[in-house]
């Protein structure tokens, strides 16, 4: 399933003055007390420059209790919050909407990752989740999503293969999802349900070019509202290419002062 896009976000990469990162962002940082609004700037790392973006941009997306998905928390181990809270994206009838944020003025290098939790449960065909990243130049394209699609009974990942499903049954307990950048088209993805076994997946990435943004997007069925969660996003600090370019700036710097 591809993800419709309402507009499209330009970006202009540019190489930062100094390295930030590595950033993450949890639902209970201080620029959410007043809610989860588009432009919000909440998190640590993350460059001033790219905030949460919605589109649309009046999305009604929250900061609610994932609890709330399925049958509550009848275990007590609060799902995917913290402190009571986790990001929750919210669907009016059949409508799609979505909320990105930049990685980095720098993108996803291999070797580095990309973590977060994801809590979602299908309601009828025609709603979907989905947590992606994403190459973002000109034409946004889906690189690799984490996907609950609404009749399914398993998670699934989509990439150059399609969407395929990845053999672990769709919990309201939430999982815990780890992508490593393994190649320029090539990656290992491991999923953790929570107080589940870990399953890993590796395969090759759809589409091309670098991965710059991680967006999180949602499909609404019929007549009702549709929400799925997620929260504790972790993206790593660009240090490798950022050091290469300050080490050659160094050097050329001491070249003209010999």
């Amino acid at each position: 399933m591809r993800i419709a896009f309402a507009t499209a976000v330009v970006l202009g990469l540019a190489i930062p003055a100094a390295a930030f990162g590595p950033a993450s962002d949890f639902a209970d940082a201080a620029a959410y007390q007043d809610g989860w609004i588009d432009g919000d700037d909440g998190g640590t790392g993350w460059p001033a420059a790219y905030p949460w973006t919605f589109s649309p941009t009046n999305a009604p997306f929250a900061i609610a209790s994932s609890t709330s998905n399925g049958d509550g928390d009848s275990n007590g181990d609060d799902d995917i919050d913290t402190n009571g809270k986790a990001f929750q994206l919210v669907a009016l009838n059949a409508s799609t909407a979505y909320a990105v944020r930049f990685l980095d003025p720098i993108p996803l290098l291999v070797g580095e990752r990309v973590a977060f939790d994801f809590d979602a449960v299908g309601t009828g065909s025609l709603y979907y989740a989905s947590c992606s990243l994403m190459e973002y130049v000109g034409t946004p394209q889906q690189r690799w999503a984490f996907h609950v699609a609404g009749d399914a009974t398993n998670y699934a990942m989509i990439d150059a293969a399609g969407m395929n499903s990845i053999g672990i049954p769709i919990t309201d307990e939430g999982v815990h999802v780890e992508f490593d950048l393994t190649g320029a088209n090539s990656y290992v993805a491991r999923v953790t349900p929570l107080g589940g076994a870990t399953t890993e997946r590796s395969g090759t990435l759809a589409q091309s070019g670098d991965i710059v943004a991680f967006l999180c997007a949602i499909g609404g069925g019929a007549a009702g509202n549709y929400s799925a969660f997620f929260n504790s996003v972790v993206v790593p600090e660009p240090g490798s290419l950022v050091s290469a370019l300050a080490a050659v700036a160094t050097l050329a710097l001491l070249g003209k002062r010999a």
